[in-house]
């Protein structure tokens, strides 16, 4: 009897131990990410015919993909018009190694949730710009930038919601960087480019703008743009 119990009691453990590891904790990624943990027979996940550059798409609706910390992401909010939400990954094939992992939601409170949890988790954002319809926000992260792009004036037939689109990216990949830093974080963008050049680990976007305030053109836009900024 008492090896019975002992061996339920390890499978339960076992259960337990393989329900855990089959779930990706999309806020614990750091580039670059190996794409086996995401092509694999625990996932439902497509190749695309279209590829970035020398780096091949994937895409997938899989919900164990779908985790952000504590928040695990719907598939879709209530009504047909609304795009599901959906998991997209770059994979270089040669090393095998995911370099930019991002997902898309329309589920008005998952993106509310999402935006708390990204300010729990990861603090206030290295830079961000935020008004009554748009958020964008990019944290830095060992090899990795985490961005969160949200718009909150999107609708369905009358019914508004917020859009989010969560982005992991591979912070040595200028290719990437300039595509999904153009729109929405196009400020830091000349930032980091101006920090490279100075070779100043220590170079603050703060800084930026007020050198970029106080230089020959006098480009003002840098400075009031955090002036104005909505809090977070």
């Amino acid at each position: 009897m008492k090896f019975l119990n002992l061996l339920s009691l390890l499978l339960v453990f076992c259960m337990i131990s393989c329900s855990s590891q089959s779930v990706i904790d999309l806020s614990e990624i750091r580039m670059p990410y190996e794409a086996s943990n995401l092509i694999n027979e625990k996932y439902d996940t497509k190749e695309e015919t279209a590829t970035f550059g020398n780096l091949q798409s994937y895409k997938s609706e899989d919900e164990k993909l779908f985790n952000f910390n504590t928040l695990n992401f719907q598939k879709q909010q209530s009504g047909k018009y609304f795009s599901p939400t959906m998991l997209h990954f770059l994979v270089d094939n040669t090393s095998n190694k995911a370099k930019c992992i991002y997902l898309d939601t329309s589920v008005d409170t998952d993106s509310k949730e999402l935006y708390r949890l990204f300010l729990e988790k990861f603090g206030t954002p290295n830079y961000y710009n935020k008004d009554e319809n748009f958020f964008n926000g990019i944290w830095e992260l060992e090899n990795t930038y985490f961005i969160l792009k949200q718009n909150f004036t999107s609708q369905s037939e009358s019914t508004k919601t917020t859009k989010s689109r969560l982005i992991i990216l591979q912070n040595d990949n200028q290719e990437l960087v300039d595509h999904y830093l153009y729109e929405g974080l196009s400020n830091y963008l000349e930032f980091l480019k101006s920090k490279a050049e100075k070779q100043d680990p220590n170079y603050s976007y703060n800084q930026f703008a007020e050198d970029k305030k106080n230089d020959f053109f006098g480009e003002e836009k840098y400075s009031k743009e955090l002036a104005n900024n909505l809090p977070l």
